[in-house]
């Protein structure tokens, strides 16, 4: 059987499966691509950490994230990350990433994304790719196991936990079952599904509603309203009607149980200045 199962071959997929590795388990990384065509290589800008304190801190590195995300973020996950930014990057810098370098060969920094201060880490304006790849190498160096083009259609529950997966193989065109001790996946957005451990999240796939219905709950992450009402529809009989395309494009972020479709309604007037008129299964949306 297989230790650790990791669903995503994004960065934060292969940095999962090599801290896996390095505790001797046993890794498979499901992908329905190939993790050099991963959605990570897009990334360009860079990564924000505080390196050098001369002018800048944690404290404010937290309150400026937290605030170019409208406050909509949770702030205690924020804290996480930006509390351990600083070792991230030491990490990938001693792993290969070729990070820009200062004149005394620091790791260079920039203003980037809104920040006040300058503390955006970059490599050249492929940063995605380039850490990417020098992750993909070192889960090649430590023989850890790839299934590409698989794509994941469920998740096996039983006793309320999470014991494998069923995934298309797209290549082959049949459906494969595993099972595994530990499963690891990972999308854009909130944590939103756990088989007793943890769960990272970090690249938006076909896998979102599928984990968030396990769990009882819809999970947005600045999802546009017509996004967000599709998922809703799945459990929902309801038609709809946008007055324009500015709010069908609203992006909503938000974690709302399947079953409490008229709390989410309720929080569209308040939240996004969305009016909703509703008339039994007919629902229209304007702009306030």
């Amino acid at each position: 059987m297989i230790d650790v199962l990791i669903i995503g071959s994004g960065i934060a997929g292969l940095t999962a499966a090599i801290n896996a590795s390095n505790n001797n388990s046993n890794v498979v990384v499901l992908s329905k691509t190939y993790p050099t065509h991963s959605q990570s290589v897009q990334a360009q800008g860079g990564i924000n950490a505080v390196l050098y304190e001369d002018n800048d801190s944690v404290d404010i590195h937290i309150e400026d994230t937290y605030k170019a995300s409208a406050k909509l973020s949770n702030k205690d996950n924020i804290k996480i990350m930006c509390e351990n930014a600083k070792e991230t990057i030491f990490w990938l810098d001693s792993i290969g990433v070729p990070f820009n370098r200062t004149i005394d060969n620091k790791i260079s920094q920039r203003k980037f994304g809104g920040t006040k201060k300058i503390r955006t880490c970059y490599s050249s304006d492929y940063t995605g790719l380039k850490i990417l790849h020098t992750l993909y190498d070192k889960c090649i160096k430590q023989n850890i196991q790839f299934e590409n083009e698989h794509l994941l259609l469920n998740l096996i529950i039983e006793n309320n936990s999470c014991i494998g997966v069923t995934a298309l193989d797209i290549k082959e065109g049949i459906v494969k079952v595993s099972q595994n001790k530990k499963i690891i996946l990972l999308k854009q957005g909130e944590q939103i599904f756990s088989n007793n451990s943890e769960i990272i999240n970090l690249g938006k796939t076909e896998t979102e509603s599928i984990a968030s219905w396990e769990k009882g709950f819809l999970t947005f992450n600045k999802t546009s309203l017509k996004e967000t009402l599709d998922e809703f529809s799945r459990y929902k009989d309801i038609n709809v009607q946008y007055q324009n395309e500015e709010v069908l494009n609203t992006a909503i972020t938000g974690k709302f149980s399947i079953n409490d479709f008229d709390k989410f309604l309720l929080a569209l007037p308040k939240i996004y200045s969305i009016k909703v008129e509703k008339n039994q299964s007919n629902l229209k949306f304007f702009k306030e």
